[in-house]
């Protein structure tokens, strides 16, 4: 496996564990922090898995016809800055978590592209990070009992923390073919699943 490959599934590791990190917790934090009932905690909630389809939808277009790069740290950046606005009080919380799901979707599309492209060297890369993202959340989870226990805001912290570190590491280590370069490879990708070369 290439050491592109392994850098990729460890930011993709780090951006599973803080998903893993943030979303067991926020019924809690609705419901015991904020005093808000069940029903409310899971409305707000719904809104929150709608707004990452909506950043999967809007990444998925952007990813073919924008620069894929600055796609990542648009919903990075979002991502971080919202999670870290979560500590205002009701109902800001709302509109807060929707645009952290909103980026977050955008960076998780991006990376899902990203994935297409470089598994033309690397078939397994697909079952890679499916094994290594269900290991982050399930390392995540089981920390965010024991963050939750000392303060909320820790869990919001760490989870920031680890969407900044998986953001460094892709600037500083990560980078793909040109755009132009991209096209071609997904081209022949395509291609080459009804007409194999021998």
């Amino acid at each position: 496996m290439r050491i592109r490959n392994k850098i990729f599934l460890l930011i993709n590791t780090l951006l599973s564990m803080g998903s893993g990190l943030i979303t067991p917790i926020i019924t809690l934090y609705i419901h015991n922090d904020l005093h808000k009932s069940l029903v409310t905690a899971g409305y707000v909630l719904l809104l929150y898995s709608g707004m990452i389809a909506v950043g999967y939808l809007l990444g998925g277009r952007l990813f073919d016809v924008w620069q894929p790069e600055a796609l990542v740290y648009i919903g990075g950046t979002l991502a971080i800055f919202f999670l870290l606005a979560l500590f205002p009080k009701w109902p800001f919380l709302i509109t807060f978590l929707a645009l952290y799901g909103a980026g977050q979707g955008l960076w998780r599309s991006a990376f899902s592209g990203y994935m297409a492209i470089i598994q033309e060297n690397d078939h397994d890369i697909f079952n890679n990070n499916y094994w290594t993202a269900n290991i982050g959340m399930g390392i995540a989870t089981l920390l965010a009992g024991y963050l939750y226990s000392v303060s909320v805001h820790l869990v919001f912290v760490v989870t920031a923390l680890l969407f900044t570190s998986g953001l460094f590491i892709f600037a500083r280590y990560f980078s793909l073919p040109k755009k132009q370069d991209h096209i071609e490879q997904v081209m022949k990708s395509s291609l080459s699943m009804f007409f194999p070369l021998k």
